[in-house]
């Protein structure tokens, strides 16, 4: 295939016709520095790789380093580069994107950052994989775990706390004021609900789960009961005949104690809750014990306090 070689650039150029054939290889310089533009295929010394320029001349891809998303600014704002995005719908065959906010779980489904400023209803890229540059990661220091924040695409080094939705981003790789560098791999850390051996799609206050060996998953029991009972000291309160015992007899009052108590036997066995102490004499505990085939529940803190009672006496 006729080849015109320009000695002075070391480029070639194509002659009569624009494709090439039966090429076994071509040797790239890998001395030189090139200028990235739109099309532009060349060794990247820098990150070791092949590099290509991407259509708007800004972003530069390094081949098989990163992953890049084209997309469409949905968001009816600039997205500003390092910000994180999510899919709110699509055009064509591109992803229309809006800021992220872990608030609720459809807004924190993190695609990736920003790889440049992305101008309202305009095309761009999104990293869902490798390195982000010119960044301001000032506030953070290398090493961070960075996680979405509240608004506005935003990056935190502290782990919300639920219900908020966690989503791992990636690692500050190089601190710095429009210097700095994020290495990107979205995370989103699953809820307890939406775990594929769960079923609950629908939850209310105190609900517990227990497995459904049937079904081969877990599931909001069923046969729980619920009920507030107010003890004074030394007072006792009756749940019910004991048959068998499930794991998970919780217990909470409104003098901020929590007490749990896992019973494996229907013996006449006391159960101290919230210590281990081992006999029901022992002053300024409450108490579970067994008598008469029933589970008794005793108040020995000291003073009346309100129970709410979770339990399955299956």
């Amino acid at each position: 295939m006729p080849i015109q070689i320009n000695p002075f650039s070391r480029a070639f150029d194509v002659v009569y016709t624009r494709i090439m054939r039966n090429i076994q290889y071509l040797d790239f310089d890998t001395s030189s520095t090139v200028t990235s533009q739109e099309g532009r295929l060349y060794w990247d010394k820098d990150n070791g790789s092949l590099s290509v320029g991407l259509p708007g001349g800004v972003v530069v891809l390094q081949i098989g380093q990163e992953q890049l998303t084209r997309v469409k600014n949905d968001q009816g704002a600039e997205i500003g580069n390092g910000k994180a995005v999510y899919v709110s719908g699509s055009s064509g065959v591109n992803p229309k994107v809006k800021l992220a906010s872990n608030a609720s779980l459809a807004t924190a489904s993190v695609i990736g950052l920003a790889t440049e400023t992305i101008d309202a209803g305009q095309f761009g890229y999104v990293c869902s994989g490798g390195l982000v540059r010119d960044l301001d990661t000032d506030s953070f220091n290398a090493g961070d775990w960075l996680w979405l924040n509240a608004s506005n695409g935003t990056l935190t080094n502290t782990r919300p706390e639920s219900p908020l939705t966690q989503v791992f981003v990636g690692i500050v790789m190089s601190k710095g004021s429009g210097n700095g560098i994020i290495a990107v791999r979205p995370i989103i850390v699953q809820r307890l609900s939406t775990l594929s051996d769960v079923y609950a799609p629908s939850v209310s206050d105190g609900d517990i789960l227990a497995y459904n060996d049937s079904n081969n998953r877990f599931e909001i029991a069923s046969g729980v009961s619920a009920i507030t009972v107010s003890l004074d000291d030394d007072e006792e309160y009756n749940i019910g005949a004991v048959t068998t015992f499930s794991d998970g007899f919780v217990l909470a009052n409104d003098a901020t104690k929590s007490y749990a108590s896992f019973i494996s036997d229907t013996s006449d066995v006391i159960v101290l809750v919230g210590n281990n102490a081992t006999n029901a004499d022992t002053d300024t505990f409450l108490c579970l014990y067994i008598s008469g085939g029933d589970l008794i529940l005793k108040n020995r803190l000291g003073a009346t306090y309100s129970f709410l009672l979770k339990y399955d006496l299956r």
